[in-house]
């Protein structure tokens, strides 16, 4: 979303720490996620280990915004998806993040983060460096999904009337059973009133001279007493 990248920014740094150099790291020297050969590519040369260390916020952002967050279009994209793509594009790079997002694009924000955290949890696992680094990725994908799905409700508040941010949803819900439920008594009642009548006007005696008549006659009357009954008392909301 337009306005959000340095919020999506500030929560895939809080990850990425400071400088680093972990001989089981494939990135090699890394400060504030960006390794040295991304800085290289950056500034069109070889850059030197020191270059790495002595990286300023100020560089790195804008090594994001060109790198990842332009090119997973994260203005266009919903808050809280933003989020999570951005960072999925930090750690996997921007063409995977599309690769991810393209086949989730038709679902909801809300869904589409869930797909998203799913694909990248069973891609982390299938890691040969998972069982070293795999319970700092996991933390780490808990806490961006949280933020991520709280980012979509704050975005839904914001352009919800009152009475839709007063009711969540599970309320609603409640609320539509119940309807339901009126609905379904209303059928009920009806049935049984037009059973009522039907026992009340049904000549016993000619039925039993002749009970297939009396069936095919009783069948009839049936169901135009309950088609009188439910005319008479609409049902209540069914879905």
């Amino acid at each position: 979303m337009k306005d959000n990248f340095e919020a999506c920014l500030a929560l895939t740094l809080k990850y990425e720490g400071g400088y680093v150099n972990h001989p089981r790291d494939p990135g090699g020297p890394t400060n504030l996620g960006i390794t040295i050969a991304t800085l290289s590519d950056e500034l069109g040369r070889a850059a030197t280990i020191a270059e790495v260390r002595n990286l300023t916020r100020m560089t790195a952002a804008s090594i994001y915004r060109k790198k990842d967050w332009n090119l997973i279009a994260g203005d266009a994209l919903p808050s809280g998806v933003d989020a999570l793509l951005f960072d999925i594009a930090v750690n996997s790079g921007p063409v995977r993040a599309l690769q991810w997002h393209r086949q989730v694009l038709e679902l909801s924000p809300l869904l589409r983060i869930r797909a998203l955290d799913a694909r990248r949890r069973s891609f982390y696992s299938a890691l040969p460096t998972f069982s070293v680094f795999g319970h700092g990725w996991m933390a780490r994908e808990n806490d961006i999904l949280a933020h991520a799905i709280a980012m979509v409700g704050a975005s839904k508040n914001a352009t919800s009337t009152p009475a839709e941010v007063a009711i969540p949803v599970e309320s609603r819900l409640v609320q539509d059973r119940s309807l339901n439920m009126l609905g379904y008594r209303t059928y009920i009642a009806s049935g049984l009133v037009a059973a009522g009548g039907l026992i009340a006007q049904t000549d016993w005696i000619a039925f039993m001279q002749n009970p297939q008549a009396g069936l095919v006659a009783l069948g009839s009357a049936g169901l135009m007493a309950f088609m009188r009954s439910i005319t008479r008392t609409p049902p209540g909301l069914i879905h």
